[in-house]
């Protein structure tokens, strides 16, 4: 599901949960729950944030009653960051695992630590072989670097290496761009690396992206 970004819904077979991992904003997560209310008779719903970024959160209000889940926030670290007053669920501390079963399909989530923000989840069908990476993910577009708000390019290469290890041969669906393969994995990678080496003082990169 595209708009502001990108997010995905998975259905059990018979229809009685629904995973989706980001709810987008404004009039994309109007038309994402518009979809949602035509699966199954009251689903159970499963909402994963890969971070707390107005793009991927602001639809969590239309499902009040859905289990989230997202890094290791604290309440008042939650309503002031994104401010909303559902809290979070299921809370992943850095480079935790969380698995759940949505019908046959195996779904893992994993805080990969600090990247794009100070926490980054992503999510990874393990049947399917299909890694929703969140904004670890700017595909054919520069990524964003926000150091307020946890940015750092060489943790972020780290997070990258370490994707390529665990889940080679995988569809990937960034947080922006087109839905591509491992090799959105290499070509973000081989962007900071390439962009540090001409730099070459790496505290500078992340003033001139």
């Amino acid at each position: 599901i595209g708009g502001e970004g990108n997010s995905i819904v998975l259905t059990s077979e018979n229809t009685d949960k629904v995973l989706i991992v980001d709810t987008k904003m404004m009039a994309s997560a109007k038309t994402m729950k518009k979809y949602i209310d035509t699966i199954g008779d009251n689903p159970e719903i499963i909402i994963v944030n890969t971070h707390d970024h107005m793009d991927h959160i602001q639809g969590n209000r239309y499902y009040p009653d859905s289990t989230l889940i997202t890094d290791d926030f604290t309440d008042e670290e939650w309503k002031k960051s994104t401010g909303q007053k559902y809290t979070p669920d299921v809370r992943l501390k850095p480079l935790e695992e969380y698995r759940l079963a949505i019908g046959n399909e195996v779904v893992i989530i994993k805080n990969m630590g600090q990247a794009h923000t100070f926490n980054d989840l992503i999510v990874y069908l393990t049947n399917r072989k299909i890694l929703i990476t969140g904004d670890i993910i700017f595909l054919n577009t520069h990524p964003v670097i926000i150091e307020a708000g946890g940015s750092d390019p060489d943790k972020w290469i780290d997070v990258l290496t370490s994707l390529l290890k665990s889940y080679p041969g995988s569809m990937v669906i960034p947080g922006h761009g087109d839905i591509s393969d491992e090799s959105a994995l290499t070509a973000v990678k081989d962007y900071f690396e390439d962009i540090r080496g001409a730099v070459g003082d790496k505290k500078k990169i992340s003033y001139l992206l």
